[in-house]
């Protein structure tokens, strides 16, 4: 072949070649001007969308001080939509709470550079598929809207540390649920799920579960392979029993399965959870406690409240961290002289169990600033209070108490340990059968509380006046025929009851309590003076509720 030739078929070929570059090269920057193009054209559908459903508008420097602020909570981002472009394919952060959506565009799904988004009270009925797009999201809140379902492509946000799905309509969760392996925070209460998702068994690095409120009967025991879980909320479903295996969540510290469900036993491997600093255990059908609760050292807060406990084991007295301690509404007919070991408690409430007398142990509680021993309706079951006809004088050195409420006993003096207890605000005496008052009553001046209803009180002694900042003071169904004309000096008095009684008059001084905005008359023989009727006229015009 000549040289000629071998020139002309390579000059041929670079030509070729060059087309084929150039061809390439045009197809690139066609591409990307077509790319550029549909970029302006997601974004301006976007502005559309926002202009659409009027939502506020995002302006670059609230975006920067969202990205500032120290406050790392959903709510607390600037809620709006950016309507310009640089804001828009910045932004990583995003809040559309409480406005009125209904559905989400799919190029949504555009925005990559987003961490978090908020969508909860959005009104949304469906997500995009374009939703698993985002897949930086760390943070999402579905929370309260009308998801019935949640698209498979969700699972693609595997970066997801935080996900609300609370109140929706939701019946079960997407297949490929466990890709969500980052997972620390998930909460789905309040929903229709009739089934313990399995799925959620293999998100190890959960720390927090809640599913309150769903249609749940029971827990699989593979629920012990979440070792990392702190917080468990698994109230108000239908569960009956608990597996052994909640033993092995040695992390946890808070565990609430109140109400709703009905265990009638505890697996003694509750014992295990070391770490618990508050268990929910109210409205169950328990019996009997183990003696492994006293193992919970850590215990801030145990609710026990409206079981069927008969007794409690001894070992409640090695809970010394424990602050509040709910026992209403049980079968007591005793509390354990162990209860005094409680030193850090704050609350403790036995209202409306059958106990006949107080351990004297009870002044051991020096901490104590609230005590119930109320009655307390419930659910279907008849009123029913404890048994109380006296309280111990020891009760006088729980000197931080100032709360109360000895409802529906059977005391027939007032408990002189009473009268020592001078930052006492609010005192329960209702339904019991006192006849009188002492006039020590007086020195109980922090009183802005006091309850007398349905007692056996004929008057009330002279030196009531001295409850200056008495503000409700409720005598109803009680003897009384008398008021004295100190009553009158009670001018921080908003709600004075005395129906039911058997006044046929009032001293001429109540007229002095300007600032009632409550006060009862009725059932009573009374026959009011023409400055009376004038005073309660005028009061009619000021005051909320009168009833004569």
């Amino acid at each position: 072949m000549s040289t000629n030739h071998i020139i002309k078929d390579d000059y041929r070929n670079t030509l070729i070649h060059s087309k084929m570059l150039f061809d390439v090269t045009d197809k690139i920057l066609h591409s990307s001007t077509l790319h550029s193009t549909d970029d302006d054209s997601w974004m301006e559908t976007l502005f559309i969308w926002a202009d659409n459903h009027n939502i506020p508008s995002l302006e670059y420097y609230d975006y920067l001080q969202a990205e500032d602020s120290d406050d790392d909570s959903l709510e607390n981002i600037p809620k709006g939509f950016p309507r310009d472009k640089e804001t828009l394919q910045k932004i990583t952060k995003l809040n559309l709470s409480y406005i009125t959506l209904r559905d989400l565009p799919a190029e949504i799904g555009k925005l990559h550079n987003l961490t978090e988004l908020n969508l909860y009270h959005s009104n949304l009925s469906k997500l995009p598929i374009e939703i698993g797009n985002l897949k930086n999201l760390t943070r999402l809140s579905l929370a309260s809207n009308l998801l019935t379902q949640l698209p498979i492509e969700l699972t693609n946000l595997v970066n997801l540390q935080e996900l609300s799905l609370s109140r929706n309509k939701l019946k079960k969760l997407p297949i490929g649920f466990a890709n969500l392996i980052n997972l620390l925070h998930l909460h789905i209460n309040y929903n229709n799920l009739t089934l313990f998702p399995k799925s959620i068994l293999s998100l190890r690095n959960l720390q927090t579960l809640s599913l309150k409120s769903n249609h749940l009967t029971d827990i699989p025991a593979e629920i012990g392979e979440l070792t990392q879980l702190q917080k468990l909320d698994i109230g108000i479903n239908n569960i009956t029993e608990l597996p052994p295996e909640i033993g092995h969540l040695m992390s946890l510290t808070t565990l609430n399965i109140k109400k709703g469900n009905r265990l009638s036993s505890l697996p003694r491997e509750i014992g295990f959870l070391f770490k618990l600093t508050k268990l929910d255990l109210e409205n169950h059908n328990l019996s009997k406690i183990p003696s492994e609760i006293g193992n919970l050292t850590n215990l801030m807060e145990l609710n026990l409240a409206n079981n069927f406990i008969k007794e409690l084991p001894e070992e409640i007295g090695n809970l010394t961290y424990l602050q509040k301690l709910d026992l209403e509404g049980n079968l007591l007919e005793a509390i354990p002289p162990q209860i005094g070991n409680l030193y850090s408690l704050l609350e403790l409430n036995i209202g409306a169990n059958q106990l006949k007398q107080l351990p004297e142990e009870i002044v051991n509680l020096k901490q104590l600033t609230l005590l119930e021993l109320k009655g307390h309706r419930r659910e279907n079951y008849a009123i029913w209070g404890n048994k109380l006809r006296e309280i111990p004088i020891g009760v006088s050195q729980l000197t931080q108490l100032t709360e109360l409420n000895l409802w529906k006993n059977r005391l027939t003096e007032f408990p002189v340990a009473l009268l020592s207890l001078k930052k006492l605000t609010k005192l329960g005496l209702a339904l019991n059968y006192l006849r009188t008052l002492p006039s020590e009553i007086g020195e109980m001046e922090s009183l802005n509380e006091l309850s007398l209803q349905g007692n056996i009180l004929s008057t009330l002694p002279p030196e009531i006046e001295k409850l200056k900042n008495l503000t409700w003071l409720n005598l109803y169904n009680n003897q009384i025929t008398t008021l004295p004309p100190q009553i009158g000096d009670l001018q921080q008095l908003s709600l004075l009851n005395l129906e039911k009684n058997k006044l046929s008059k009032l001293p001429i001084e109540i007229a002095k309590l300007d600032n009632i905005r409550e006060l009862n008359l009725k059932e009573n023989p009374l026959k009011l003076s023409t400055q009376l009727q004038s005073w309660i006229k005028t009061l009619r015009i000021t005051s909320y509720k009168i009833y004569i």
